[in-house]
């Protein structure tokens, strides 16, 4: 389907929405009372908050059950009452957490593991799934604003700027979600229009020449009818590697984003939300230092290496709720996005061999959802249908000196497409008040096509073993089930027992293989079984939620690495099947007013647990590589009401936070003999807050731990080092 006949559709399709809404008689609870679903929304609305929340300087503290999320199944729910393993993180707490990316997301999270490789490519895993060690197809879906944002090829960090919700559901999440959720998904909200004038500005410097500016306007506009939100991020700073062959630091990191949302509100129960947003990265490549060099953030390449993308993204949201018995949803989403990558090929100075790297993208998809009305009714559901498309047509120059005046020249044109038509269901129903059956099933048809030639000389003559080609087609049709049961004992405790499945997308390898039948690898698919608890103590002060489950995984993606004939190929295959047992623990704790503590820690026992026939031998039983053993987040802020230093002033808020990140154990290879150093980040937090300004001076890393983030299995001998400590100080100015 082309974009332009989507376009039309989705036109269409709001035409009749309208239409619909206009003709269809108000629902008479929606007209004179505050449903339930619409009391739920309303609290969403505002900040989502929970222990470690920042409920704002003149808020009294909030309650932990108070948490609304909407991810779990695509509608609002109180987040102790769901069945499910989930995280979820307010406007106001990402403010308190300083989270920019990913990493500072999941670091929250039991049992996640995200770190940047120098050159905000980010390496993700929820539950040991992900983009670690794995192919091209990430373990962990991406939603922003309700659209799968994939985008063909890349691993891009999420800039962080005027975000509503930031949740990390854990384990599959085949049923609603789809494809590429074995882990689980990340799903962010972006924040949409409101009906008050407000406007916020706020800047950042540190060390490191870092700076950071950031500003929000929103603005209702023809009496609430049309309400108009704009956001924009800069951000840059000067490089933590310093490049000792070039006798300079390598490059730095500059960004710049803007988004604007627009709602329309034409008619009672009829809303229509649209949006865009455009992104420029100019980013560094990935730094590499020499082993033999010890911890040092230096490389020796001989070339400045960089990585530059841009992005614009546009997504239309239509929500009809005029009708009697249910509500209609559409959601579409366009991305385009380029990118372009330089760097040293062979990560030393002794030659000079170099790539670049081209990959224009665009994808699409469009969701049309129907839920029912969220009332008295003991049964509540929804269906709907989603299409995806993903374009990716793109190129690699390389240039390689070999041995004497010998010079390789590669040129490889990569074009790649995937088509998915999806149908999804689920529905819960409530017995007796206490007793909760959930059932979901999605049915997922795709299709992946590519289209790979690489042409090759040495020396300006036919070179043929870097000269080859194919042309492959796959379609995958999958049925993923799931359903839970939970009971309520009372209002503050629920038990539940969860199975779910997902599969995570097969494909095809990009560079040459040993054997043709080593181009394509399969999906790889998964079970999770898990008993969780959700448990309210204290008045709300105290939430204890843990959870045990059993991950099973049928034809594990892994990355491998085969010399054969002085050649090494680097490939993705599947290479047998995983089990992984793991426990979860989430505590929040408020023991006084002005103190809130937070307590995530996983654990994973992940191992191969049938993979006999590898370039390796046999590795069952093997750890799987880059899954920690342990996880651990433990976070504690005083926010205490300051005196007045004035009769009549306004009230001020001191502040003061710690968070102590920890990861034991796991290995970087299947044979479990490089292991993952284990990590101890500590950041440090403290300032002031008023209802017109927020101070704050920040420390992250404070001991300036330096750890490998990555060694690649290789005879190279080089890895990549994480980022140093950095300080600084941040003012932010609120405008109501």
């Amino acid at each position: 389907m082309n974009i332009g006949k989507l376009s039309a559709f989705w036109a269409i399709a709001t035409l009749l929405l309208a239409g619909a809404s206009t003709a269809a008689e108000p629902n008479p609870t929606t007209a004179t009372e505050t449903s339930p679903v619409e009391s739920i929304a309303e609290e969403a609305s505002a900040p989502t908050v929970q222990a470690g929340d920042s409920p704002g300087p003149l808020a009294p503290p909030a309650l932990i059950e108070e948490i609304v999320v909407r991810a779990p199944g695509k509608r609002a729910q109180l987040i102790q009452d769901v069945p499910a393993s989930v995280s979820a993180f307010g406007a106001e707490q990402l403010q308190d957490y300083r989270i920019r990316g990913f990493e500072d997301t999941l670091r929250l999270v039991p049992n996640a593991f995200v770190e940047e490789r120098g050159n905000a490519t980010v390496v993700i895993s929820i539950r040991g799934n992900g983009t670690s060690g794995n192919s091209t197809d990430t373990g962990v879906g991406l939603y922003v604003d309700g659209i799968y944002d994939f985008v063909q090829g890349t691993q891009n960090n999420l800039l962080m700027y005027d975000i509503e919700q930031v949740e990390v559901l854990r384990g599959p999440q085949g049923g609603l979600y789809g494809r590429n959720s074995v882990g689980g998904a990340l799903v962010v909200e972006t924040a949409r229009p409101t009906d008050e004038l407000t406007a916020r500005v706020s800047a950042e410097g540190g060390n490191f020449a870092s700076r950071r500016v950031e500003a929000v306007l929103n603005v209702p506009l023809l009496d609430d009818k049309l309400l108009i939100r704009g956001a924009g991020l800069y951000y840059a700073r000067d490089s933590f590697f310093y490049n000792t062959t070039l006798d300079r630091y390598e490059r730095g990191v500059q960004q710049l984003s803007g988004r604007l949302w627009v709602r329309a509100l034409p008619i009672e129960g009829l809303r229509i939300d649209a949006g865009i947003e455009g992104t420029k990265e100019d980013l560094p490549g990935q730094a590499l230092t020499p082993a033999s060099m010890g911890k040092k953030r230096i490389t020796t390449t001989n070339v400045l290496g960089y990585n530059d993308r841009e992005r614009t993204r546009y997504v239309a949201d239509v929500l009809l709720e005029r009708l009697e018995w249910f509500d209609v949803q559409s959601l579409t989403g366009f991305i385009q996005s380029k990118g372009t990558v330089f760097q040293d090929f062979d990560n030393n100075p002794a030659t000079d061999s170099e790539t670049l790297q081209t990959l224009p993208a665009k994808q699409l998809t469009q969701e049309i959802r129907v839920l029912s009305k969220q009332n008295e009714s003991p049964l509540t559901w929804l269906f709907g249908f989603n299409y995806f498309y993903d374009r990716a047509n793109g190129g690699q120059d390389n240039v390689i000196d070999l041995a004497g005046d010998a010079v390789l020249n590669q040129v490889v044109d990569i074009d790649g497409g995937i088509d998915t038509y999806a149908a999804f269901f689920e529905a819960t129903y409530e017995f007796l008040d206490s007793l909760e059956l959930t059932a979901s099933l999605r049915y997922s048809h795709e299709k992946k096509f590519a289209d790979i030639s690489s042409v090759a000389d040495l020396n300006g003559a036919p070179f043929a073993p870097q000269t080859y080609g194919y042309v492959e087609t796959d379609t995958y049709e999958k049925f993923n089930p799931g359903g839970s049961i939970a009971y309520h004992f009372t209002d503050d405790l629920m038990a539940y027992f969860r199975a779910t499945t997902s599969y995570k997308s097969g494909g095809f390898n990009v560079r040459l293989v040993p054997d043709p039948s080593d181009i394509s690898f399969n999906p790889e698919d998964a079970i999770n079984y898990e008993i969780g608890a959700r448990i309210t103590l204290l008045d709300g002060a105290l939430s204890l939620n843990p959870t045990v489950f059993q991950l099973q995984q049928k034809d594990l993606q892994v990355r491998r690495e085969v010399v054969e004939a002085g050649t090494r190929y680097t490939f993705f295959a599947n290479v047998g099947d995983g089990r992984t047992n793991g426990a979860e623990l989430q505590m929040l704790l408020a023991p006084h007013p002005d103190v809130d503590v937070s307590l995530s820690y996983g654990f994973l026992d992940a191992k191969f647990d049938k993979a006999p026939d590898t370039q390796f031998g046999d590795v069952t039983g093997n750890r799987i590589p880059f899954i920690p053993e342990h996880t651990i987040n433990l976070g504690a802020e005083y926010r205490p009401l300051l005196p007045d230093f004035w009769k009549g002033a306004p009230a001020i808020y001191g502040f003061l936070r710690g968070d102590l990140y920890l990861t034991l154990g796991g290995y970087q290879n299947p044979q479990n003999t490089v292991a993952m150093e284990d990590r101890t980040l500590l950041n440090f937090q403290a300032g002031i807050d008023a209802d017109f300004v927020r101070l704050r001076l920040f420390v992250n890393n404070v001991a300036d731990q330096t750890y490998w983030v990555f060694v690649p299995p290789t005879a190279d001998g080089v890895g990549v080092l994480n980022p140093p400590r950095t300080w600084g100080g941040a003012v932010e100015i609120l405008f109501n």
